[in-house]
């Protein structure tokens, strides 16, 4: 048995398109996988719900949404990794947050009204009969939340940095903009937060199996992160300059997409893997599954049969809008692009072949990709073991089948040991070296062995190697508890190299005393 939690990228949102095309109209070009010919009316008809998605999670035949409309697809990831006697229970969700996989019990909250959280869903799904070979978790995306954006989500910050294009490139008094200068104010802090949720959702998942009868151990956990879905480089798009990305059906800006991959996606992946490692279950980097076939990336062809073939195509389903008959210097067609509207009204006012819901997600090659890279890990590596998915062919052999993976190395981590507990004092100072071979990343994280019988007594600081002093806790009378050990993350994206100084005080050393076993920096 396998089973699947988490968010669209799991659920198989965008499945069902052979490619992209500008071609609106039959089976557009080959691509769309929903479209069948009716030879008794000599019309094409297109049914998503049934030939694409899962019964009740796309919408019903009249046109209305569904039981829930989470978008879970027939062929989504994990269906690839299946083998013969496998059975799959897919219960990720479109637009899920991490808090919609946990137990309602628990901190969870129903996605949709009605619709259990994910993991009392599972308990209704598994018997004690049941053999579970493997859970995979995809979530994180949904739970970046930046401060000047008023819904969280991945979604949004894409929203935004189309908003962004709009406005530079359609005179309209905006000037240019970029949608970097709001995310970089906030994504290190929204990012890190995803870390401490995901220990809660392995945490979760692993006491709800247990309780049915499936103990740790007996299945592999996989997390999986996400992939870059538009160009890093500049020189990797496919339009001479940025002003074709309109027509090109991505607009996003070439900065805006350098640094979403650079300090976004890698920054969520770091986050997931370092999650991985703290409980000791598998992770593999989804970073670069789509290179090559990213949308709007040089080499990638549209419409005809080429768009057909994976080794052609693009992986990615582009922003599904007819941008002939949208313009986007109008407010109106603002409100319908960037607007609160249900997705069908949406789509239906944007010209839409399908749901513009679909944008910017794996196309059937991209879910087969991602597919092949979990079906890779699930039969040939390490229960616990880091990877990275890449494709392993060329030319003609550049397609989802050849996905491979490769070990990675753990993240970087430095203790210092002193010999015996040092009593804490007015201040205890300790030090470590990180060597010089470690690259910058994007977060420190202090993991102290420390005791003390009133966490409130106590303020904590670390210097930096570059002179940056970061207090991680100040006193506080009223906090009265003992201290407990647990990891405390903080940006941090200069050279890590040198030395790192810890300096704890103790504000009343007649009473409650503490002491410091060890200490540890681990950098990701």
């Amino acid at each position: 048995m396998l089973i699947q939690l988490g968010d669209s990228f799991a659920s198989g949102e965008g499945a069902g398109w052979r490619g992209n095309t500008s071609v609106g109209s039959g089976d557009r070009q080959g691509t769309d996988e929903a479209a069948r010919f009716d030879s008794l009316t000599g019309k094409w008809t297109y049914r998503p719900e049934t030939h694409v998605y899962e019964p009740n999670t796309y919408r019903e035949s009249d046109g209305w949404w569904g039981a829930n409309p989470c978008h879970r697809a027939r062929h989504a990831p994990i269906t690839y990794a299946k083998g013969a006697a496998d059975r799959v229970v897919n219960l990720a969700c479109s637009g899920a947050q991490s808090k919609h996989i946990w137990s309602a019990n628990a901190g969870g909250v129903e996605q949709h009204s009605g619709l259990k959280t994910q993991l009392d869903q599972l308990r209704d799904a598994i018997f004690p009969t049941d053999d579970v070979a493997m859970v995979a978790i995809t979530v994180g995306g949904n739970d970046i939340s930046i401060p000047a954006y008023d819904k969280p989500g991945f979604g949004e910050l894409v929203i935004q940095c189309m908003a962004a294009y709009v406005h530079t490139y359609f005179q309209d008094g905006y000037g240019e903009q970029w949608c970097k200068d709001e995310i970089e104010s906030g994504a290190g802090n929204a990012i890190s937060d995803v870390f401490y949720n995901t220990l809660k959702t392995i945490d979760q998942v692993q006491g709800a199996l247990a309780a049915e009868g499936q103990p740790v151990g007996s299945y592999k956990l996989l997390l999986t992160g996400y992939p870059s879905i538009t160009p890093t480089k500049w020189a990797e798009w496919s339009s001479a300059s940025e002003t074709g990305h309109w027509s090109d059906r991505c607009p996003v800006r070439r900065f805006d997409s350098t640094y979403i991959n650079n300090h976004v996606v890698s920054r969520l992946n770091d986050a997931i893997q370092a999650a991985a490692e703290e409980r000791g279950v598998g992770f593999v980097n989804m970073e670069d599954v789509f290179k090559g076939h990213r949308l709007c990336e040089t080499d990638t062809h549209r419409g005809s049969l080429p768009a057909q073939e994976p080794q052609y195509a693009e992986w990615v389903r582009y922003l599904d809008i007819d941008v002939n008959s949208v313009n986007p210097v109008f407010e109106g067609a603002r409100a319908k692009l960037f607007g609160s509207d249900p997705d069908e009204k949406r789509s239906k006012a944007l010209g839409s072949q399908r749901s513009i819901a679909e944008s910017f997600h794996p196309n059937t090659w991209g879910q087969k990709a991602l597919g092949t890279c979990m079906k890779t890990y699930y039969n040939n590596d390490p229960i616990n073991s880091l990877q990275r998915c890449f494709i392993g062919g060329v030319g003609p052999y550049e397609i989802p089948d050849t996905m491979v993976t490769s070990a990675i190395a753990p993240k970087t981590t430095v203790t210092d040991n002193p010999s015996g507990s040092v009593s804490i004092g007015a201040p205890l100072v300790r030090t470590l070296t990180v060597p010089a071979n470690v690259e910058a990343g994007h977060y420190f994280q202090w993991l102290p062995n420390l005791s003390h019988q009133r966490k409130g007594q106590l303020r904590i600081e670390i210097t930096a190697p570059n002179g940056s002093v970061i207090r991680l806790k100040d006193y506080s009378a009223n906090d009265t508890g003992a201290w407990a050990n647990g990891p405390w993350t903080r940006n941090y994206t200069e050279d890590p190299s040198g030395t790192w100084t810890l300096r704890i005080w103790d504000s009343d050393l007649s009473s409650y005393n503490g002491s410091l076993d060890s200490w540890s920096l681990k950098l990701f």
